[in-house]
Parts: C-alpha cells; sequence; structure tokens
C-alpha cells in the first residue's frame, strides 16, 4: 500500500474592535477597527523542510489528575480499518483542543516526563503549556520539526488538571 501525505496549515485571526463615547463639539464620537490576519503554510508529502509524511489524530478522554503519555515513537491508531503504528523521526505540528467548556477544566502539556520530547518546550524539562478550556493549542515548527528519538526524547505528556477532560490530538511530522 502506498501512502501520501499533503496538508495544509491555515490560521486566521479577524477581529471588529469598536469604540464609543465622549463628545468632541457636539457629536458622538465612534471609532470601528477591523482588520485580520492570517498564516497559511502547505506541507508537501516528504521528510525535508516543509514537509511531513505522518499524520497521527485521535480523540481522548483523560480523568481528573491523570496523564496520557504518548510515545511519539510508537503511536497505534486504525487507519481505512487496519491497525498501523506510527514511528515519528521528527514533530512538525502539535494540535491540542480542549473540547470541555467549563470554567477550570484545564490540560497541560508537560515536559517533566521521563524521555519528554523537549522541543516544543525550549529544551526544558520542567516546563508546562496550559491549555484552558474551549481552547486549541498549536505548536508548530514546520520548516525543521523537533527530533524524536526512541527511548530518548519520544513522550508527550497531557495531563487533565482538575477535572475530566475531552480533547482531540493532532500530530504531524516525518
Amino acid at each position: 500500500m502506498t501512502q501520501s501525505l499533503s496538508s495544509k496549515i491555515n490560521a486566521t485571526l479577524t477581529w471588529v474592535n469598536t469604540q464609543t463615547g465622549g463628545l468632541t463639539s457636539g457629536t458622538a464620537d465612534s471609532f470601528v477597527e477591523s482588520s485580520s490576519s492570517q498564516f497559511l503554510q502547505a506541507l508537501a508529502d516528504g521528510s525535508g523542510a516543509n514537509q511531513a509524511h505522518q499524520m497521527f489524530a485521535s480523540t481522548y478522554t483523560t480523568t481528573a489528575g491523570s496523564n496520557n503519555d504518548l510515545t511519539l515513537s510508537g503511536l497505534t491508531q486504525t487507519v481505512f480499518g487496519s491497525t498501523v503504528t506510527i514511528n515519528f523521526a521528527s514533530v512538525k505540528l502539535i494540535w491540542i483542543a480542549n473540547l470541555n467548556s467549563v470554567t477550570g477544566d484545564k490540560l497541560n502539556l508537560d515536559s517533566s516526563v521521563t524521555h519528554s520530547i523537549t522541543g516544543p518546550y525550549n529544551g526544558s524539562i520542567t516546563s508546562k503549556i496550559e491549555i484552558g478550556p474551549n481552547s486549541v493549542c498549536v505548536l508548530s515548527n514546520l520548516y525543521d520539526g523537533w527530533a524524536v528519538s526512541s527511548g530518548s526524547t519520544d513522550v508527550l505528556r497531557i495531563h487533565a488538571v482538575n477535572h475530566s477532560i475531552t480533547y482531540n490530538v493532532i500530530i504531524i511530522g516525518t
């Protein structure tokens, strides 16, 4: 079976900022500003810069105070009806969406686990990234990727802080 992956990362933020109030020469002032910012990058199939050829996607529920340790050098999932093992050599994108929508339902990405992938934490083995309720965290290094080494730097820890949390995970890499 031949496999090919192409993907596009598209992040867009659009805003409208309205400010009213005050009087200038007897008339009400009203200011409206609207704008947007967009990032778009395609990843071709392959293992070089701005390329990826492996993807993992899953939904998890982790109970309060528990960890889900994803071993990036041996993730399994069902694709087209068959169980496949994905062995990442590098990670280009980590996408985690916290699907809970209650105050306090937080996830932490935690680099303090043994064999943590430390690239997204700038090499730190004591860092945490908080993902609040109804929020998404996107970490990317699309050009170079973060190295994954089996038994050394291959664990992504996701910790449910206060409550059971349901979340989506997408990882793209080589």
